[in-house]
């Protein structure tokens, strides 16, 4: 994933640290052409970072 998207990505784990929607996955990576897969597996990637923590917050939302 480019920086930018990284950076985003960052930013809307920080201001609420759930995984959202998978559509709403798709829609976002789209809008700014990047492979939806990647943007799932930066998700995924973070939600079991957190879940070995004990402190993931349960529930979906859309971007």
């Amino acid at each position: 994933l480019p920086p930018e998207v990284v950076k985003e990505l960052e930013a809307i784990w920080k201001a609420d640290p759930r995984v959202p929607t998978l559509s709403s996955r798709q829609t976002w990576a789209l809008a700014r052409k990047v492979e939806p897969i990647k943007v799932h597996n930066w998700f995924s990637h973070r939600k079991l970072a957190v879940e070995k923590k004990g402190t993931l917050k349960e529930g979906t939302y859309d971007l």
